[in-house]
């Protein structure tokens, strides 16, 4: 019954990658190549050809590292579903170890993981035309290589040991996209980068992108508490609607400096993600950009709590478990579409 349910959400969920193969991957179940069920995630990448996407569901056990030189689509379940109550049926998360995307996986997209590698990068981006997003790093995202463009990172929550790097030899990216993001560890970027960042929380000890980096810097909540935690433009147009706790940018602009973090934040027993929704009336409330809230659950792709992937979620399954007199076991079925 449990496989029938979730090849028919596979399947509403799926319809853009109808001409791609779609690859089960469950360590806690026996694997079935005829079904494009593997229980071994390098098998099923061995298994797969490039454009094919990868659901790769929750379990109680780490699916381990891999190396992609396909492009591929890797889809999870997200992460702290104990937290949010309510929002999937399904408790377990899709945790992994560290993915590197090397020569080959250009163009592949990772959604709803949970990175459990600390002490070493949890992703390494070795090339261009990479999207990440709704994802969780216990470790950081590394760029490898020199220059990368069209780097997407999006609505994803990084722990206080996670964060996002630029290797030391390494020059800046370009057009590189950072939205919507949780960041509790440190960010760091060099001088000459271009692209946005828009609509994030920082919280860690280091926030350093040059002092002259062409980026769009708008929207965002920096809970640094000291001046030099920071590396930045310090004026210009292309840094607006800002809030700080500190002032490492000038007021000017629509930023907010020297702001109270208790008052930017819903308050209450909230879950490790929800805690960052902003407070009605707050100084983040419809200030932004365009009118939109400041923070990660501001702007056209808002965060997601745990991280849930955009494709259907049942978030209520139930069952009598007795049959009817047909011998059919009515089941209730509530699904999300997110």
């Amino acid at each position: 019954m449990k496989r029938y349910v979730l090849l028919l959400i596979l399947l509403i969920g799926f319809q853009s990658f109808s001409y791609s193969k779609i690859i089960r991957v469950n360590n806690m179940e026996e694997s079935i190549p005829e079904e494009n069920l593997y229980s071994n995630l390098e098998d099923a990448y061995k298994n797969s050809v490039s454009g094919d996407t990868l659901y790769i569901e929750g379990s109680n056990n780490e699916y381990g590292d891999l190396t992609i030189e396909k492009r591929l689509t890797l889809i999870g379940q997200g992460y702290f579903i104990n937290e949010n109550i309510g929002i999937s049926s399904n408790k377990f998360e899709t945790i992994v170890g560290r993915l590197i995307l090397a020569n080959g996986s250009s163009g592949s997209k990772i959604y709803g993981l949970r990175f459990d590698q600390s002490g070493l990068s949890s992703a390494y981006i070795n090339v261009n035309n990479i999207e990440i997003g709704n994802c969780y790093f216990r470790g950081t995202i590394r760029l490898n290589e020199s220059n990368l463009e069209n780097i997407i990172v999006n609505r994803s929550y990084f722990n206080s040991s996670g964060g996002f790097y630029l290797s030391g030899l390494t020059d800046s990216p370009q057009n590189f996209i950072f939205s919507n993001n949780i960041v509790l560890g440190d960010f760091y970027l060099k001088d000459k980068s271009s692209g946005t960042i828009t609509n994030n929380v920082f919280k860690g000890s280091d926030f350093s992108v040059g002092e002259n980096a062409n980026l769009q810097i708008h929207n965002n909540i920096f809970l640094g508490t000291e001046i030099s935690d920071y590396l930045m433009p310090e004026e210009g147009s292309n840094i607006s609607h800002n809030i700080s706790v500190a002032a490492p940018f000038s007021d000017g602009n629509n930023n907010q400096i020297n702001i109270v973090e208790a008052d930017v934040f819903i308050t209450g027993d909230n879950s490790s993600d929800g805690k960052f929704q902003i407070r009605e009336g707050g100084p983040a409330d419809g200030k932004g950009k365009d009118g939109i809230d400041i923070g990660p659950f501001g702007g056209p792709k808002p965060y997601k709590l745990s991280g849930l992937p955009d494709i259907p979620t049942i978030y209520d399954f139930s069952t009598s478990g007795f049959g009817n007199a047909d011998g059919k076991l009515p089941i209730t079925i509530k699904v999300s579409a997110n």
